[in-house]
C-alpha cells in the first residue's frame, strides 16, 4: 500500500516541481509493486544503470555504518531476479515523509513497514538518492539505518 500523504517539500531555487516530485515517488512505487508483483521489469525501472546500498548496521554512530552493495547494469537485473525468486513474497506499505530536489538530484525519505522471506521490518526510515537523466528520475543509492550486513 503506498501513501502519498503526507509529504513533507522543501521548496528551494531549483525548480522543484510537481511533475518531479510525482516521477520520483513513482520510482519508488514501481519498484516495490514490481517485487510484489514479481515483474522484474516494473522494479528495474526504479534504477539507474549503478546503484549503490549501504546500511546504518542500526547506529547512528557514523563510524558503524557499513557499505552493503554495489551493482551496475546486468548485475541490478540479477539482484531483483534473486530478491523476486528467493527473498519474496514481499509486502511493503510505506510513506513518503520527505523530498528534496536540487538541480539533477533528488533526496527522498520514506517510512516503510513490512516483510520477506529474510527479515521484517516496522516504521524503518529509508533514504533514497535519485538522479535525472534521459527525462527520467531513477535511484542511485539507497541507505536503510537499521539493517547491518550478514
Amino acid at each position: 500500500m503506498i501513501s502519498f500523504l503526507p509529504l513533507l517539500m522543501v521548496v528551494n531555487a531549483f525548480c522543484q516541481t510537481r511533475e518531479d516530485t510525482l516521477s520520483i515517488r513513482t520510482a519508488i512505487a514501481h519498484y516495490y509493486t514490481g517485487l510484489e508483483q514479481k515483474d522484474i521489469k516494473l522494479a528495474r525501472s526504479a534504477f539507474d544503470s549503478r546503484l549503490i546500498f549501504f546500511n546504518g548496521n542500526y547506529s547512528g554512530d557514523q563510524t558503524q555504518w557499513q557499505s552493503h552493495m554495489f551493482l551496475h547494469d546486468k548485475k541490478i537485473d540479477s539482484w531483483i531476479q534473486f530478491m523476486i525468486d528467493t527473498a519474496g513474497p514481499h509486502h511493503n506499505t510505506f510513506t513518503f515523509k520527505h523530498i528534496y530536489i536540487r538541480g539533477h538530484s533528488a533526496l527522498l525519505v520514506t517510512e516503510e513497514t513490512g516483510h520477506n522471506k529474510f527479515r521484517s521490518w516496522n516504521n524503518e526510515v529509508v533514504v533514497w538518492n535519485l538522479g535525472f537523466r534521459e527525462d527520467t528520475w531513477r535511484v542511485i543509492s539507497v541507505f536503510i539505518k537499521d539493517v547491518s550486513n550478514p
